[in-house]
């Protein structure tokens, strides 16, 4: 869901019952939704992406919400040992918040 916002869950939900399917959704961490960045911004602009993802799950009854939430995807990058655990502090910090 890279827009979850932008998608009718009513129309996703009636589909789903109509062809007897279970919702599943999957989160899609792109640049500007990154738990682990320096800037609180990226933070609260996971937060609120997350919170319409949680929002469209509860419209078609997902039970489940997949993607890689601790950080953007196609983050690779070598850090020293001291960033890495700056950043994976931040991500369950973040992802505390989330729960």
């Amino acid at each position: 869901m890279e827009y979850p916002e932008r998608i009718d869950g009513r129309k996703v939900k009636e589909a789903l019952v109509q062809h007897g399917l279970d919702g599943i959704a999957c989160a899609a961490f792109g640049p500007s939704r990154d738990l682990t960045h320096d800037d609180p911004a990226f933070h609260q602009t996971c937060f609120e992406y997350i919170r319409h993802c949680f929002e469209l799950c509860n419209q078609i009854d997902a039970k489940f919400l997949a993607g890689p939430m601790y950080s953007a995807v196609g983050k690779a990058r070598m850090v020293p040992p001291e960033q890495r655990k700056i950043e994976w502090d931040r991500a369950v910090k973040n992802l505390r918040i989330v729960c």
